[in-house]
């Protein structure tokens, strides 16, 4: 299963990034898949003013939630760099997205590089342990 996901998820984040590539702009994209199966994607909106920026995870999981999905079950996000012809790679999400991969999909599979660039799998509680939790409840 986190193979086909896997898969599916890389093409539609790769497929995205390299129709919509511009440098300083869009440079990541990510796959998120919901709960339903069917996959959402959204590119990075980057700018001058760093904190009116957007994430590609954020952007995606939006995509999936706008679309009707009350959850999410696995994502994955890419770089790709046009100059060069080698396939977008595999990163890992930053703080802020691991903090909403887990509001969203508290078992969330996450893809993320392992030390050659292949893919990992992970769930997001792996990537955020004693996550923060209204009210002292630790969630996850």
């Amino acid at each position: 299963m986190a193979h086909l996901a896997f898969d599916g998820l890389y093409r539609a984040a790769s497929d995205l990034i390299k129709s919509r590539h511009r440098a300083r702009a869009h440079e990541l994209a990510a796959a998120v898949m919901g709960a339903s199966g069917k996959i959402y994607t959204a590119v990075n909106l980057d700018c001058f003013s760093r904190t009116a920026a957007a994430c590609a995870e954020s952007s995606a999981i939006a995509m999936a939630l706008t679309a009707g999905e009350n959850s999410i079950s696995a994502i994955l996000t890419v770089r790709y760099h046009n100059e060069s012809s080698v396939d977008p790679s595999l990163v890992s999400p930053c703080g802020r997205c691991r903090e909403l991969i887990s509001d969203y999909g508290k078992d969330a599979t996450v893809f993320v590089p392992d030390e050659t660039g292949g893919p990992q799998t992970c769930k997001i509680h792996d990537l955020l342990p004693n996550r923060y939790a209204k009210q002292g409840k630790r969630n996850g």
